[in-house]
């Protein structure tokens, strides 16, 4: 009632003062004051400007004209470059939203003014301001679709994700922009210009250089700040190591009359003499655009910031280490608002106050790097433990970083870009213990591989748990489902049409779901419970390794493969020890040929060879501490992530394999093991979903595809039992129908990999429709839909479902990985293309030691021991038996009796001794009592 009393008052008010002549006069001088805007006569019409908001103001009108005055008086400011009054400006036209009508004509006007802030705060580097004013403009946008600004909101939160380092956000935002001024009758030339080198510099972070390049010639043709254009393409190319071009084009920008774009480009030629270990012309560089950044801008900033990290780069290159880090150290200071110390051993308490997070943690790392190398020179344990702070610093931003994007994509780019600081951390810790002999710096060492292994794929399964807590957004967390199913929905269609403008529209519509998939989890992300279950990224402790997952029997080994040494991690339930293993020539050698005589089928006669160097390499080393164990988990790294440890070799001449000793079984790190074992309770029910859809002895053209038969898979799942579907019966539908009510799924088909895109990798089912490919091809994409936290057991009978793009620190991106991402923590899965035969019968004898209640991991170690004994000597080669490996716990499947039997046999036999001790006593206590009578 009170709210339409005051719109009441506020039109009567404005009906009034539009009869006076001070209303009058105060709308002619807008008026004039606008037309000298446009003619650029700046300060006449500021003085107008003036004079009609103080007569608005005395009488207290709101409307889109004096709302526009004051959006109109900032860009005067700002022109001049005053931004704070600029600020000012912009912030009192949008307080006149509170004052206004929710479908007032001042909506426009308000979404001009929050974009504007959002701009102004972007330009100065303070990028959550700008961010906060960017998401207030996105309220008026439903108001009005037409407005053009909405193209520079895309733009300013394209901006605002590139500076975080979040590329494909920010590529998805450009890419909008260029649509929505696309979609406008009147456009300027430097507002495509604008949209092509936005898309381009994203694009060029991604590593997609062709399609960068392909972007700034298009932006060429708009004949507008080509000295930005040419820049740009002399950065593409010195990523690309192409010298010639990078410096023709950056010099060609550096001769333009530009000279904002001059520092920069300076930096750039810095960069590019530093390649080519030019040191003298790459400090002539960056000393002039140092010169030219004080002169021109004089504060804190990410240029002059460029400058002191190149040349601390350079120094450090030199070795002159405390040269350097007195440099980087100034470019920390540029680059943090409140932090002022030069002193090399200080670091600030605070991550907020930093102007840019990305700039940062890159000069984080360069003074963690030089510290580091600096210890070296100087001997000292005051500066290793200096560097190991500094690394510990970096990757808690790097971990805020990762947490502050948001999608699982953005997420896994940014780990890779980021893996070699937890790898020199790593080395730096451990090189702490050998100087200092602490085991806490074995921990921390081991503390920071767990932070580096899988922390994407773990808070996934952590959000999927999520759901069933209370006080978070369930409602919320439907509509993110939503979205991601709309998501795989439509870029499943893009694979599949060939129709060229079909493919534009479906990508569009890609963009528009991703941006409002980016929105939700902000809006869950605010959540404070959500956060904090979902974001709760504290890596497994040695204590609850030992007390929670490890018995006797089990020893845990993690491996971490740097690019200059091996460390493994063992830990067993009474010890815990680190191992530096070299990383030789021979040693990578063999990895190599072994692993592709493998996964090629090649066999070679000296393949035993490549298996015993692995094995001395990998856990001769370890023999000390694992060999009273039967068990093994190991946690591989890198490309030991494509290797079947069981067929390591200890002994070339009897082929005596590591299968033979131990019980292997994988896991992604220490921290998700931990985590799905805390949830093995919730896993209820033994239904076995079986799915064979190549069965038949013929069957290899379904209508326009070829797909080989699988012959064996028929006596494979029909070993197995359950919920059979063979052949025409096995399909995509009747899988995604019944897969949640399962407890063991078993797949025998066909499988393709993808390592360039592992979201077109995918499981193929019987083509109903062979013209449709999502129609009888599961893509990975799908399987991160699925919710299978209840599933115990999922076997992947088929062709390379462990194998994948591989993304250091989080592993290969599989269909295993999938189904695990999909909250099924036990996986057994094939490392190359499966031998069909040898696959079902390896799979047939596990599924019979399964029922019996073995573990699963007992149940394949003891069904491929079976089948070297079965297989005749042409088909023992670990190409036959080695390539399915087993991913999880070793909780047995099934309830069975065996272990009933066993015990009961033990009891009886302690009972047994019972009695016979019982007898043995009385029978000595009766002659003695016949002895003492005689």
């Amino acid at each position: 009632m009170r709210n339409s009393i005051f719109v009441l008052l506020l039109l009567l008010s404005v009906r009034v003062y539009s009869q006076s002549p001070d209303y009058r006069k105060a709308e002619q001088l807008y008026k004039e004051a606008n037309i000298l805007f446009e003619k650029e006569s700046d300060q006449a019409a500021l003085a107008k400007y003036i004079q009609a908001k103080q007569l608005y103001e005395s009488l207290k009108i709101v409307n889109a004209n004096y709302a526009d005055l004051l959006v109109k008086m900032g860009s005067l400011a700002e022109i001049k470059g005053d931004v704070k009054a600029a600020i000012i400006q912009y912030k009192a036209a949008l307080t006149l939203s509170q004052k206004a009508r929710p479908d007032s004509s001042l909506t426009p006007v308000f979404f001009t003014a929050a974009i504007l802030l959002g701009e102004t705060f972007y330009k100065t580097e303070r990028y959550d301001s700008a961010l906060i004013y960017c998401n207030q403009a996105k309220a008026y946008i439903s108001n009005d679709q037409r407005e053009h600004n909405i193209e520079r909101l895309y733009n300013v939160l394209g901006a605002i994700y590139y500076a975080d380092g979040n590329y494909r956000q920010s590529l998805t935002h450009f890419e909008k922009a260029f649509i929505a001024s696309s979609q406008q009758k009147k456009i300027h030339p430097s507002i495509l210009c604008r949209n092509q080198l936005n898309i381009a510099s994203a694009a060029n972070n991604l590593g997609q250089y062709t399609r960068a390049l392909q972007a700034y010639q298009q932006a060429l043709s708009y004949k507008y700040v080509p000295e930005i254009v040419y820049r740009k393409m002399g950065e593409t190319y010195l990523k690309l190591n192409k010298p010639d071009s990078a410096s023709f084009f950056l010099q060609k920008s550096a001769g333009t009359d530009n000279p904002e774009n001059r520092i920069v480009v300076w930096n750039h030629l810095g960069n590019l003499y530093v390649q080519q270990s030019d040191y003298v012309q790459a400090l002539n560089y960056y000393n002039q655009s140092i010169q030219l950044n004080q002169k021109l801008i004089g504060n804190k900033n990410t240029k002059l910031a460029t400058s002191y990290l190149g040349i601390g780069h350079i120094y450090t290159a030199q070795k002159r280490y405390k040269e350097a880090l007195n440099t980087i150290q100034q470019a920390l200071v540029l680059l943090h608002l409140s932090f002022e110390s030069r002193d090399i051993s200080k670091n600030p308490d605070d991550l907020i106050n930093v102007i840019s997070r990305l700039d940062f943690y890159k000069a984080l790392h360069a003074k963690a790097l030089a510290l580091g190398q600096y210890a070296q020179q100087t001997r000292k344990l005051t500066d290793l433990e200096s560097a190991f702070k500094t690394y510990q610093l970096a990757i808690r931003l790097a971990e805020q970083l990762r947490l502050s994007y948001d999608t699982d994509e953005a997420k896994l780019f940014f780990v890779q870009q980021v893996f070699p600081i937890y790898e020199e951390a790593v080395s730096v810790a451990f090189a702490l213990y050998k100087q200092t002999k602490k085991i806490s710096y074995t921990e921390l060492a081991f503390s920071i591989s767990e932070k580096s292994k899988a922390a994407v794929l773990a808070e996934t399964l952590r959000g999927l748990q999520i759901s069933q807590q209370k006080g978070v957004p369930s409602g919320l967390l439907q509509e993110e489902k939503e979205l991601r199913r709309r998501i795989t929905k439509l870029t499943i269609a893009s694979i599949e049409t060939k129709d060229s403008a079909q493919i534009v529209t479906l990508k569009d519509q890609i963009r528009d779901n991703e941006i409002s998939l980016a929105q939700m989890i902000k809006k869950l992300d605010a959540n404070e419970k959500y956060y904090q279950l979902k974001y709760n990224n504290q890596p497994v402790s040695l204590i609850q390794l030992q007390k929670k997952i490890l018995n006797s029997n089990t020893a845990f080994i993690e491996y971490f493969f740097g690019s200059k040494a091996l460390y493994a991690f063992v830990v067993t339930k009474e010890e815990f020890q680190v191992f530096q293993l070299p990383i030789t020539h021979v040693f990578k050698d063999a990895l190599t040929k072994y692993t592709l005589s493998l996964f090629d089928h090649h066999p070679s006669p000296i393949q035993p060879i490549w298996a015993n160097i692995l094995y001395q390499n990998l856990v001769t080393p370890l023999d000390p501490i694992i060999k009273n164990h039967q068990k093994l988990i190991i946690v591989p790294d890198g490309e030991l992530s494509y290797l079947p440890f069981e067929s390591l070799v200890k002994d070339p001449n009897s082929l005596h394999y590591l299968l033979d000793d131990y019980i292997v079984r994988y896991a992604y790190s220490g921290t998700l093991l931990e985590f799905t074992t805390q949830k093995q309770n919730v896993q209820n029910t033994d239904e076995v979903l079986a799915m064979a859809p190549f069965a038949g002895s013929s069957g290899n053209s379904f209508r326009s595809i070829q797909i080989s038969p699988l012959p064996a898979s028929k006596a494979e799942v029909e070993t197995i039992g359950g919920h059979i579907f063979l052949e025409s019966a096995a399909t995509k539908e009747v899988f995604l129908k019944l897969v949640s009510q399962s407890g063991i799924i078993h797949l025998a088909t066909h499988a393709t990999a993808d390592s360039k895109e592992p979201l077109n990798s995918y499981i193929t089912f019987y083509p109903k429709d062979a013209d449709s490919l999502s129609g009888y091809r599961l893509y990975t994409s799908e399987l991160y839909n699925l919710q299978l936290d209840n599933v115990k057991l999922v076997v992947l009978s088929a062709c390379e479902t462990g194998g994948g793009k591989l993304v250091r620190g989080e592993g290969v991106m599989s269909l295993a990985r999938a189904f695990a991402y999909a909250g099924c923590p036990n996986i057994a899965m094939t490392l190359w293309r499966a031998d069909d035969r040898a696959t079902a019968q390896i799979a047939t004898r596990m599924y019979e030691y399964l029922k019996k209640g073995y573990t699963k991991d007992e149940a394949l170690n003891k069904a491929k021991q079976d089948y070297l004994q079965e297989a005749p000597s042409s088909r023992r080669n670990p190409y036959y038996w080695a390539n399915m490996v087993l991913v999880g716990d070793d909780v047995p499947v099934y309830t069975s009796y065996r272990w009933l039997w066993i015990t009961g046999g033990i009891l009886l036999v302690l009972l047994g001794a019972g009695i016979f001790m019982g007898m043995t006593n009385r029978q000595k206590k009766h002659l003695t009592m016949e002895k003492q009578s005689s």
